[in-house]
């Protein structure tokens, strides 16, 4: 079974339409101010699982798995609150409710929502959590194979992205990525290390990016983010003095913008704190769904930047090396690296990838940036 929601800006309202193999409701509206709030209540849980984490080293969740079931609930409810048009919302929720496991649900959103930690199940089931990703079973990241995007669209094709014309830029906050490169195991450093200065290499600075950027923007590419980040900036400096270091998530659109007739196609890695949760017309969400865009991987809470790099070296080397596209590559990552994995929010187009390499991740060479 596959499910689809549309949610779109409708003045104070968010306008929810859903769908399904032989169904399309009427759309309701819901109160926006409603959904931000609950979704706010679930960050600030997330925010305290990865500061435990970061504080003293150890990713555990079983304590707060219970506030975390009822914010994601409160989320839940509100979705289906509506404002108008009552019946199709009861209509949705029945449908939502009654959907076979590991049914597909597309969300294409004009917010960012932590739609993965929407819950809809029993809250009395989560009274004796086993620190596996069984725990999350009726939050929506595991009820459903979900995918996340942007409500406008960009269109590309299915076939793989041609290797050799394919290039990858990294903006990094120099101090935050070498101290997190130097906890990484042997393997992993050197994959990312190698990652970091093929084609065209990395930057420290968004002036740099900015010309780096210019030479590969009509060429197939990913771009790959690791810095600090509030959700409406991201910065590449602890201290930044100027434009130089920080990029406003609408200044980001007209650094990076394509030209209009390009065919190429980019996604972009925004590995940094709460990426994935900026305001509403000024998060990364606004930015990154237009002109060959086809959207980003970001985090709906701060990660430590030993993690940020140990997801890194997985996710790069999986899609650059392996082949894998960005869905099987985000669900491997769900569960091999959890519980900090579900930080990450997947808006990218699911079936982006990139030609797999002949040789592999320990043999290829890395061609040094010019």
């Amino acid at each position: 079974m596959a499910i689809s929601l549309f949610a779109t800006l409708e003045n104070k309202h968010l306008k929810l339409s859903w769908s399904d193999d032989t169904t399309r409701l009427w759309p309701y509206c819901v109160l926006l101010s409603s959904v931000q709030a609950n979704a706010e209540k679930i960050r600030a849980v997330l925010k305290e699982i990865t500061q435990n984490d970061i504080s003293t080293g150890r990713a555990e969740y079983v304590q707060y798995l219970s506030r975390l079931g009822r914010a994601g609930a409160d989320l839940f409810s509100s979705l289906f609150d509506a404002r108008d048009n009552a019946s199709a919302a009861q209509d949705a929720e029945d449908m939502i409710r009654q959907a076979p496991g590991r049914s597909e649900l597309s969300v294409f959103s004009e917010i960012c929502v932590p739609w993965g930690f929407v819950f809809g199940g029993n809250q009395t089931a989560l009274a004796t959590p086993t620190g596996q990703i069984s725990d999350f079973d009726q939050f929506w990241s595991s009820r459903f194979t979900m995918t996340l995007r942007g409500a406008q669209q960009s269109r590309m094709g299915p076939e793989p992205r041609k290797r050799e014309t394919f290039r990858m830029l990294h903006a990094l906050h120099k101090d935050r990525f070498n101290a997190a490169v130097g906890l990484l195991p042997r393997q992993q450093r050197q994959v990312l290390e190698g990652l970091v200065e093929f084609e065209v290499g990395h930057v420290t600075d968004w002036d740099q990016c900015r010309d780096k950027w210019q030479t590969i923007q009509n060429n197939d590419s990913l771009l790959h983010i690791f810095g600090h980040s509030d959700g409406e900036k991201v910065f590449l400096s602890d201290a930044p003095s100027s434009d130089v270091h920080c990029l406003e998530a609408d200044r980001f659109k007209t650094l990076f913008a394509k030209a209009r007739q390009t065919q190429s196609v980019t996604i972009c890695f925004l590995n940094g704190c709460r990426t994935g949760a900026g305001p509403v017309g000024e998060s990364f969400l606004d930015v990154l769904f237009d002109r060959g865009f086809q959207g980003f991987i970001g985090t709906e809470a701060e990660v430590s930047n030993e993690f940020a790099a140990t997801y890194a070296a997985e996710f790069l080397s999986r899609l650059w090396f392996g082949g894998a596209s960005v869905r099987e590559t985000f669900e491997a990552l769900r569960v091999e690296l959890f519980p900090l994995s579900l930080m990450y929010s997947c808006y990218a187009h699911p079936e982006f990838r990139i030609e797999a390499s002949t040789m592999g991740a320990n043999a290829e060479p890395h061609r040094q940036a010019a």
